[in-house]
């Protein structure tokens, strides 16, 4: 899936054919929905940029911590190995002993 990212969070990119736009959401979210959309990849990543800092402005006005299931100061997100990763290496050690 290709994603966008700015300020710790990450989003989506998605086309409809039907509309014939892109659109996506900010991913790792619960409590709150960040949409956008745009005409073209451009547009799209501009669109995202303003909805994360009017999310992050509307949290600080209501003074509430956004919701970023990714990203923290104090603990950057760092994703599980992939299974294919996993698979290699538990071959590698069992070809090696």
């Amino acid at each position: 899936m290709n994603t966008l990212k700015y300020k710790g969070f990450v989003g989506s990119v998605e086309y409809s054919d039907t509309d014939q736009c892109f659109f996506g959401s900010v991913l790792g979210q619960k409590r709150d929905g960040v949409a956008y959309e745009g005409n073209t990849l451009a547009e799209l990543e501009k669109d995202f940029r303003g909805a994360v800092d009017d999310y992050v402005e509307s949290c600080t006005q209501r003074g509430i911590v956004p919701e970023n299931a990714y990203s923290t100061p104090s603990k950057p997100y760092r994703p599980a190995p992939s299974p294919h990763y996993l698979t290699g290496s538990a071959a590698y050690i069992v070809a090696e002993s």
